[in-house]
């Protein structure tokens, strides 16, 4: 089966649309919000790094794992083994075990089907594509993940305030929300079933092109910036008083969706740094402002001006690695991508949490801000460096 018209908005590329919405908005509920119920634990900013960050480590590994087989297995397969691992975590974290081996075994599985789930929709996105559309049809249905970035702490925070803050039913309301995006999978089938994907070059081809280096340092930068974003706000609106992440996350979203809909365009036009220099450095200018915020108005400002550096970055950044590995290994190319963001997350996770530990939030976003900028005058250096070795070259 596959995509034989130009047609991009058919009824099956909605119902994918819409399905991995309520997926993505299940595990958010849990993933924004977990964090609350450690600090209720009597987890210390430093032990709530180390197991939000244990995610990303079982994610970067899910992907090297579930890529060949994949490939071999089918799309929906693992689709559905991703999502079902899912439900299974939203149980197994309703369990009353404050044990820390018992909640980084929790997380490790959430993280592993997460990269399962990750990798494998945007697979089938890929394959159903109509020719010539392939980052169209990715890019649009990437909205509907950018979405849950609002949906998810939105009802997970509803849940929690009608009911007295009960974790129990809202790990079980969030398992109901996967479930029925499980549901909707039902009529999806795999576009190219039966058919072998022949690797060419893998990931030692890639990593032997020095050019790649640059775009794998940027996206870590990248994925140290989002860790703050995802693991300390909601612990951070709470000691600030905020009372609600929602706002926030609701704004990240549109600014996000905003830039998303045409920041790709001008990457094609200007290049790719274009977007991405602004980006990482709209990113270091707003979290150093970060733990001036102390009202939702303001929490809504920082969230929409996050969204535009994310809106800005991501396609770009996907799109730099693309333009150096060629579309003869965009597969590598995509696993190395998402592996270096999901590589800077971990390390921001347990990096900045142990400093929010030591020195509080405020110094926290300082240092953070610093680590960006400096980060990003270093992979702008490192370009120039490399553009004028390959034109002394030519």
């Amino acid at each position: 089966m596959k995509n034989k018209n130009n047609s991009l908005f058919s009824s099956i590329y909605i119902l994918v649309g819409v399905a991995n919405f309520f997926i993505m908005t299940g595990s958010q509920m849990i993933n924004i919000l977990y964090p609350l119920k450690l600090q209720d634990m009597g987890k210390d900013d430093t032990q709530i790094g180390y197991i939000m960050g244990i995610f990303a480590v079982a994610g970067f590994i899910s992907r090297f794992v579930a890529g060949h087989r994949i490939d071999k297995m089918g799309r929906l397969f693992f689709i559905r083994l991703g999502a079902s691992l899912l439900v299974l975590c939203a149980f197994l974290y309703s369990m009353p075990i404050t044990n820390d081996f018992y909640i980084m075994f929790i997380r490790i599985i959430h993280g592993f089907a997460w990269g399962i789930y990750f990798v494998a929709i945007f697979t089938w996105i890929a394959d159903y594509a109509p020719e010539g559309r392939m980052a169209e049809a990715i890019g649009i249905f990437g909205i509907s993940g950018l979405l849950t970035i609002a949906s998810g702490p939105y009802l997970g925070e509803l849940v929690l305030r009608h009911t007295s803050n009960n974790f129990v039913i809202l790990f079980m309301s969030a398992s109901v929300v996967v479930l029925t995006g499980i549901i909707l999978y039902d009529r999806v089938k795999d576009i190219n079933a039966g058919e072998a994907v022949k690797l060419d070059g893998g990931m030692k081809e890639v990593l032997k092109n020095r050019k790649i280096y640059p775009a794998l340092f940027i996206s870590i930068l990248f994925g140290l910036g989002i860790s703050l974003i995802y693991t300390f706000m909601a612990p951070f609106a709470r000691e600030v008083k905020i009372g609600t992440v929602a706002p926030f996350f609701t704004a990240y979203t549109v600014g996000a969706i905003i830039f998303r809909l045409f920041s790709g365009k001008i990457s094609d036009m200007k290049g790719r740094a274009s977007m991405i220099i602004p980006a990482l450095l709209l990113i270091s200018i707003t979290q150093s402002y970060l733990f001036r915020m102390d009202s939702v108005t303001s929490s809504i400002i920082m969230g929409f001006l996050l969204g535009n550096a994310h809106g800005m970055s991501y396609p770009a950044l996907n799109a730099f690695i693309f333009d150096i590995v060629g579309k003869e290994r965009r597969g590598a190319g995509m696993g190395l991508f998402t592996a270096s963001v999901d590589i800077g997350y971990f390390i921001g996770c347990f990096l900045f949490g142990y400093i929010a530990d030591c020195g509080g939030f405020g110094y926290m976003y300082s240092v953070s801000s610093i680590v960006i900028m400096s980060g990003l005058l270093i992979f702008m250096i490192w370009v120039e460096m490399m553009r004028k070795d390959v034109s002394r070259d030519h």
